[in-house]
C-alpha cells in the first residue's frame, strides 16, 4: 500500500503542523503533499524539519513571502513547487493546486487520477469517474474550528480526512 499525506491552509499553526507530521510519520506516508497557505518560512524548520518523508508544497494566494519559503524549505531538503505540482507516484498521475474553479478541475479529472487542492478550508473527498479530488480542509482549524488532514491510499484511490 502507497500512502500519502495531504495538507493545506496550515496558516502558521505550528502545534497543528507538529501534530500532522506526526500522524504522517506514524501512518508511514511516502510523501506529504501540502497545497498552499503555508505563511511564513520559519513553518519549515520549526514544525516540519521532523516529518520523516519528502514533502512538496504549492503557493497559496496568502503565501507572500515566496522566496523565503523555497529557500527555508531547501535548506531542510524539501521542496517548493511554485503554483502548481505534477507528479507520478504509484503509477496514478497527480496534481496539486491551492485554488481553481470547479470547470477547471473537471477538466483536469479527466488527465488526473488525484487532484489535491486547498483554499477554501472545507475538507471533503469527491470521486469523479476514474479520478479522486481530496480537499483535507484546514490543519490550522481557524475557520472551521476543525484542524484536518488527509491520508490517501494511492492504489485503491481512497481517502481519509484525520482530525487532529
Amino acid at each position: 500500500m502507497v500512502k500519502i499525506g495531504i495538507m493545506s491552509d496550515s496558516h502558521d499553526n505550528i502545534q497543528a503542523i507538529k501534530k500532522a507530521v506526526k500522524i504522517f510519520n506514524d501512518e508511514n506516508v511516502a510523501q506529504v503533499f501540502h497545497a498552499g497557505d503555508v505563511i511564513s518560512p520559519f513553518i519549515a524548520f520549526l514544525a516540519l524539519k521532523d516529518l520523516k518523508c519528502e514533502f512538496h508544497c504549492v503557493f497559496g494566494n496568502n503565501d507572500g513571502e515566496k522566496l523565503g519559503l523555497i529557500k527555508q524549505f531547501e535548506n531542510i531538503g524539501q521542496h517548493v513547487e511554485g503554483d502548481f505540482y505534477k507528479a507520478t507516484l504509484a503509477n496514478k498521475k497527480i496534481i496539486m493546486f491551492h485554488t481553481l474553479d470547479d470547470e477547471m478541475i473537471e477538466a483536469l479529472a479527466t488527465k488526473f487520477n488525484v487532484i489535491i487542492r486547498g483554499h477554501d478550508h472545507q475538507a471533503r473527498v469527491k470521486k469523479m469517474g476514474d479520478c479522486i479530488l481530496v480537499n483535507p480542509g484546514e490543519t490550522c482549524g481557524y475557520l472551521t474550528g476543525k484542524a484536518t488532514v488527509a491520508i490517501l491510499d494511492l492504489e485503491k484511490l481512497e481517502a481519509r480526512i484525520v482530525e487532529l
